[in-house]
């Protein structure tokens, strides 16, 4: 099973398809038999699953949990914490992930990481060049699989770079982070029953204006480990695992990004001053845990709304709203985030709003805000973004679907914030503003979060214009 590589420890990398050719192809044998039963023409439609018994969905572990079944909420508060903290940072932030090692396979919260990688393809719209990165991810999910199995992960640690596109049209489609052209940096890394998974976003140009730097990085740093780089084009590198012999120091991402850095001169890939990587990286996992009270509120309010959902897709894109929502508030108060992730248009308006709240005009700093929600093009992991302009087809059965989807949702009348809209219930409630309707009669909410802003900002201006006073007198 381990193919022609002996499993004695090296201080060289080696790569993974060329050092154990017999996991690799079995790997994509397996790959091809699930994409085999796929109907695929051309550019990739979209396959929606209306049935929930597949336990891989996050529409599934929202029903779970909605039962009362705490391993699906915690599954629940993983996806949420996944798209929160990629919405917000965009390049010079990491991410870790806990997975479990069971019958051969690689799980997180009982969930196989190999039904996710699937899942791409069952709920996702995908282009050529889409499809093709997610067929490299497929294949990579079935070769750690197969690592696994072969003991290889006692050893050594994979590693996987993935580049930005370069195609604009598939940027601008799929939500690529273009001020940066970021790439992502993962490390996977086994100790026994548990498993590691660090990912760093790495920048791929030093400026917007720069030309790119990153595949001439993976090029000189293959170099300096002595490995053979086989893809010369970027949309090639997704399939291009390392494997790096375990250290007595356990390796972490950063140090993997700091080996890239010295290469390019930068620091994460930008033209910025270099620091110390472990420091930097315990600061981008704390400010990834301060997202945490976004993160609960969001899985409390998919988990309540678990009875209206009758399709993944319908999930995923109510999680990208109250995402979407909700971290571009926190954006106006937390300048530890970068506003570009949200988009130009979106970082002057969060900027205004800012302003206006400072200077006590809470009226204007509401409206830049409403402003900056309308102009807002972020999101997170772009292979699980529904996307309408790929999928608008007239002829197409899905998109009669999709806007019975959108039909289900309406804005509060009491506030602005996106509610479930069922005509038939005998309970509403926003979750925003508290607001509710039980059994025809109305309870009139606090008028929602920014509200209650705008109130505690008066009231400080106030607290500094009274203290002002007595201090003058």
């Amino acid at each position: 099973m381990a193919g022609t590589a002996t499993l004695e420890q090296t201080e060289q990398w080696l790569v993974a398809r060329q050092a154990f050719p017999e996991v690799a192809q079995m790997a994509d044998q397996r790959a091809s038999m699930f994409l085999g039963g796929l109907a695929l023409q051309g550019e990739v439609s979209v396959e929606r699953v209306a049935d929930p018994s597949n336990e891989s969905t996050l529409m599934a572990a929202v029903q779970l949990a909605a039962l009362g079944d705490a391993q699906s909420e915690q599954v629940v508060f993983n996806n949420v914490s996944t798209d929160v903290v990629e919405r917000m940072q965009r390049v010079a932030a990491q991410t870790k992930i806990k997975l479990q090692v069971k019958g051969g396979e690689f799980r997180q919260e009982q969930r196989r990481l190999i039904d996710v990688n699937q899942n791409t393809f069952l709920h996702t719209v995908l282009n050529a060049e889409m499809f093709g990165r997610a067929t490299s991810q497929l294949k990579n999910g079935h070769l750690f699989n197969g690592l696994l199995e072969a003991q290889v992960f006692e050893k050594y640690d994979a590693l996987v770079f993935e580049p930005c596109s370069t195609d604009e049209q598939t940027k601008r489609d799929y939500n690529f982070f273009q001020e940066t052209d970021s790439m992502s940096v993962q490390l996977l890394k086994v100790d026994g029953k548990e498993a590691l998974l660090e990912t760093a976003l790495v920048a791929g140009k030093k400026t917007p204006e720069s030309p790119r730097h990153d595949m001439e990085m993976i090029k000189e740093l293959a170099a300096r480990k002595k490995i053979e780089l086989v893809p010369t084009e970027i949309n090639g590198m997704v399939q291009f695992v390392m494997l790096l012999p375990k250290q007595e120091k356990p390796r972490t991402i950063e140090d993997i990004v700091a080996e890239c850095d010295d290469i390019t001169g930068t620091f994460y890939g930008q033209d910025k001053p270099r620091q110390d990587y472990h420091e930097y990286a315990q600061q981008c996992y704390e400010l990834n845990e301060s997202f945490n009270d976004i993160v609960e509120k969001i899985t409390t309010q998919l988990i309540s709304e678990a009875h209206a959902f009758t399709s993944p897709i319908e999930v995923i894109h109510r999680l990208d709203y109250l995402s979407a929502w909700l971290c571009v508030r926190r954006a106006r108060t937390d300048k530890r985030i970068d506003l570009m992730v949200f988009g130009a248009e979106a970082a002057k308006h969060i900027d205004e709003a800012r302003a206006f709240y400072e200077a006590g005009d809470y009226e204007r700093a509401n409206q830049s805000m409403k402003a900056a929600q309308k102009a807002d093009t972020s999101g997170s992991c772009p292979l699980f973004k529904e996307l309408t302009s790929l999928s608008s087809n007239d002829n197409d059965p899905n998109t009669n679907e999709e806007e019975k989807s959108e039909a289900k949702w309406m804005n509060c009348p009491h506030c602005e914030a996106r509610v479930f809209a069922d005509p038939c219930a005998k309970i509403l409630k926003c979750w925003d503003c508290k607001a509710a309707v039980i059994h025809g009669v109305t309870i009139a909410g606090d008028g929602g979060s920014k509200k209650r802003k705008a109130e505690k900002a008066k009231q400080r201006v106030e607290q500094k214009e009274a203290q002002a006073q007595l201090t003058t007198v």
